[in-house]
């Protein structure tokens, strides 16, 4: 097990201990599905708003794929390997560091730090993105490599400059190779990023965990949920029924994800103790999101909704048209027939 998936498997919910909400487990099950199959050069987008669970199902995919796939690895051979693509330069990140992230995990010396620390050795690195490039697939192709999962992958598509983005997209295509899956976890900018590009659309699988929303059924769950983290030993409420009577309110100002909802009950609990009393009707009430924090969130969750939506529907089948070139001059059809009592409609006065 690698340093990344060590790292990723120590996330857990905040209030409740199990993970068998229903769109949670609609995902959980999706990828679970694309792990047993794997399928070749392959792009998995799990995508969705923030906070909504999209790192936690990375983390349950990687363990997955660890316990129940890649069982029987054999010596040398590193079947699953990963990276998270944090801020570096401009608030997104360059392939270089995504590559040399990847490289670190797989465990090549040069970039693995533990055993740099070993060797008491720290050799100079060419930095050049072909180099990296060319020893992460070589690495790839001799550890047997078959899964490379990258959390927060919005930050490899995150700029204002076009040709860059291009390039930031183009260095995505790199890791999908003949013999492997690439997972990317991320916001809705990274599935529109990479709709954008006809090679890589064509490769993808979305995974979409979405926020629960005012009909019954995703109501009656959202109540569920609620009672599970009133059971929590870590929260401790005024009155028992506190959350399950705000229900309706919290779904709407959480947007219905999960997530969100947990941040703002984990203010509640910071408050809470500060001021010495069990969460009260007050409190919850102070820790409600301002109206631009809440619009934001929305806004973001309404676009990404929209883009998925244009993506899946699907183009009605057309018949190509002919474009008629202008009629000669002094050809039939060429000019338009002469009338001397033509019905104008006569316009009206309002």
């Amino acid at each position: 097990m690698t340093p990344f998936i060590k790292e990723m498997l120590k996330q857990k919910p905040i209030f409740t201990e199990t993970l068998g909400h229903r769109k949670f487990k609609f995902c959980l099950d999706q990828v679970t599905a694309l792990g047993r199959l794997l399928p070749q050069a392959t792009i998995i987008l799990i995508v969705g708003p923030s906070n909504a669970g999209k790192s936690l199902l990375l983390a349950c995919l990687a363990d997955f794929l660890s316990r129940e796939i890649f069982v029987d690895r054999g010596d040398g051979k590193i079947p699953v390997i990963g990276a998270t693509a944090q801020i570096s330069r401009e608030t997104r990140t360059a392939p270089k560091y995504l590559y040399s992230k990847l490289l670190a995990d797989i465990g090549s010396p040069l970039f693995d730090p533990s055993k740099i620390e070993q060797i008491r050795y720290s050799p100079s690195i060419n930095h050049n993105e072909t180099y990296l490039l060319t020893t992460l697939q070589n690495g790839i192709a001799v550890c047997g490599t078959r899964v490379v999962l990258v959390d927060e992958g919005n930050f490899l598509v995150r700029t204002k400059n076009e040709e860059f983005r291009s390039s930031l997209i183009e260095s995505l295509k790199s890791l999908v190779m003949v013999d492997t899956t690439l997972c990317l976890c991320g916001g809705y900018e990274m599935a529109e990023a990479i709709f954008s590009r006809a090679h890589l659309a064509a490769r993808k699988v979305v995974c979409h965990l979405e926020g629960y929303s005012d009909s019954v059924e995703d109501r009656l769950e959202w109540r569920s949920i609620l009672a599970s983290i009133t059971e929590s030993p870590k929260i401790r409420l005024a009155e028992k029924t506190l959350l399950q009577e705000h229900s309706d309110k919290l779904l709407w100002e959480s947007h219905g994800v999960i997530g969100i909802l947990e941040r703002r009950l984990l203010r509640a609990v910071s408050l809470s103790v500060a001021e010495g009393s069990p969460i009260t009707r007050d409190i919850l009430e102070a820790t409600a999101p301002s109206l631009r924090e809440w619009k934001t969130i929305g806004n973001d969750i309404e676009n990404g909704k929209k883009l998925l939506a244009a993506v899946g529907e699907l183009a009605p089948a057309q018949t190509p048209s002919v474009s008629k070139s202008p009629s000669p001059k002094g050809r039939p059809g060429s000019r338009k027939r002469f009338d001397r009592r033509p019905r104008r409609a006569i316009p009206t006065i309002a």
